[in-house]
């Protein structure tokens, strides 16, 4: 069933050109695809992969089938996650990747595209504040890569041999917020660093790192013979939004050697604000930056960036030597020799393309349009006894509860009516509904409509309790817990 020549090929693309276009248009028609179990989708749908193979028109049928069943993440519908929508210039960008199927690991295959993949590493070193002759970067598969990359970094950077001896019994202590994404643990125990060996320090109502309790337990873990090797500051919180405060954290952390790493892969894109860029103050002194432009810069999945305020870094922690695929040309365009990965796809064109497109203007234009519509959306949730605000919105998310429902059943009532995707937190010890602004496409209209939504699924369901119990029980009627 393989295709023999080109004219074969250029059906396919034919075909799924058509594919798309439908698709786009059912963002409209059909915003919310309709829920399914996975036992349902097993029972709907082909799976199956045969001996003989297929028709292509049998295989796009299928493809356009999956299409219907998978989550519409580019709805206006779509508010789930920290990401959303369709850049169409960046999604044009990305089409284009697997037609040419470059790989980013030398100049010899990637030829223009790892000058493509430098220039958008120097624009945001320049966003950062960084020096554009000392820093270096790197592209990765997401924010979780990225924090593991600055982890691996402030590791070695504690013992000079551990690449080749390991870590021994000596015991590396790393310090993130209470509210830090999850990849920080995760990460320490991949890394040998240990679990129990990332510390969460506690956060102040605003979900903001107290340095104060930083330098205590920093002080408490020297005098029991433990070396504090890096401090994680988030910028743009999963659930709150929360941006850590940088400069004092970077002061405490160059005070005990320790490296000082920002995890802004979500709130990054506040950098392209003059308006909000504040919110990062003092990113410009960090070792170093995570910041992943697939999230409130709108481009697709996965566009994330590493970035290293001091050269050389990266090779020294990664490089391996390989003379069967680095053989010459200037390692700046080699980028093979500062990633993790070998073969990588090129996940920069679309960023490129994307900002090309828009310029630093559209950029601010978006961040001011999406804290304004969070901001909105706060003041109607404040103005309407029906609801309650868990906290004022310090980026682009929004937190509430329905008052007097369970949010976890108002999610998944929500969901299985097919009108709106859109997640539970907790917050203050509350479980509540997160609402990430992260689609540029989204109005005020449609922040209201989302709200008449939610309480329309509310009115449905009976009577909830959302304080959060040590160990939550399954949500399903009153009483609930979650």
């Amino acid at each position: 069933m393989s295709l023999s020549n080109e004219q074969g090929a250029s059906d396919v693309y034919t075909l799924l050109a058509s594919l798309v276009e439908r698709y786009v248009a059912g963002d409209i028609e059909q915003p919310v695809n309709p829920y399914r179990s996975p036992e349902e989708l097993k029972s709907l749908l082909d799976f199956s992969l045969t001996e003989s193979g297929e028709s292509v028109e049998g295989v796009m049928d299928a493809m356009e089938s999956l299409a219907g069943a998978s989550p519409r993440s580019t709805s206006k519908r779509f508010l789930n996650q920290l990401f959303g929508g369709r850049d169409a210039v960046a999604t044009a960008a990305d089409m284009l990747v697997p037609v040419l199927n470059s790989s980013m690991y030398t100049f010899k295959a990637a030829g223009a595209m790892a000058i493509v993949e430098e220039t958008v590493l120097n624009r945001l070193i320049q966003k950062i504040g960084f020096d554009t002759d000392t820093a270096q970067g790197t592209f990765t598969p997401g924010g979780s890569m990225s924090n593991m990359i600055a982890m691996i970094i402030a590791r070695n950077r504690s013992f000079e041999d551990i690449r080749d001896e390991g870590i021994g019994g000596r015991s590396l202590i790393c310090y993130t917020s209470a509210d830090s994404h999850y990849s920080v643990a995760k990460n320490a125990g991949i890394l040998g660093i240990g679990r129990n060996n990332a510390r969460k320090v506690a956060v102040n109502d605003r979900g903001e790192m107290d340095c104060n309790e930083l330098n205590r337990m920093i002080v408490a873990d020297l005098m029991e013979g433990h070396i504090p090797c890096m401090v994680v500051a988030t910028s743009g919180s999963t659930v709150m939004g929360s941006f850590d405060p940088i400069r004092e954290l970077t002061e405490i952390a160059r005070s005990y050697n320790a490296w000082l790493h920002v995890d802004a892969s979500f709130g990054g894109s506040a950098l392209m604000s003059p308006k909000y860029r504040d919110l990062l103050d003092g990113i410009d002194r960090a070792d170093s930056v995570a910041w992943n432009p697939h999230k409130v810069m709108g481009v697709p999945l996965s566009a994330a960036a590493f970035i290293t305020r001091e050269s050389g870094i990266l090779r020294k922690n990664l490089d391996e030597t390989a003379d069967y695929l680095f053989q010459g040309d200037d390692d700046v365009y080699n980028p093979g020799t500062r990633s993790m990965q070998c073969g990588r796809r090129n996940d920069a064109l679309k960023v490129w393309a994307a900002w090309k497109h828009h310029g630093d203007e559209g950029y601010r234009t978006r961040i001011d349009h999406l804290m304004n519509l969070a901001q909105r959306c706060a003041q109607l949730v404040s103005e309407d006894d029906r609801f309650v605000l868990s906290c004022e919105p310090a980026y682009v998310n929004v937190c509430f509860e329905v008052r007097g429902k369970c949010s976890r059943a108002v999610c998944d009532a929500l969901r299985e009516r097919n009108e709106l995707l859109v997640g539970h937190a907790t917050v203050h010890g509350r479980r509540i509904i997160r609402v990430p602004f992260v689609n540029g496409d989204l109005t005020v209209a449609d922040v209201q409509e989302m709200l008449d939504l939610i309480l329309g699924a509310a009115e449905s369901l009976p009577d909830g309790d959302n304080a959060v119990a040590r160990r939550e029980p399954a949500c399903g009627s009153s009483g609930c817990k979650g």
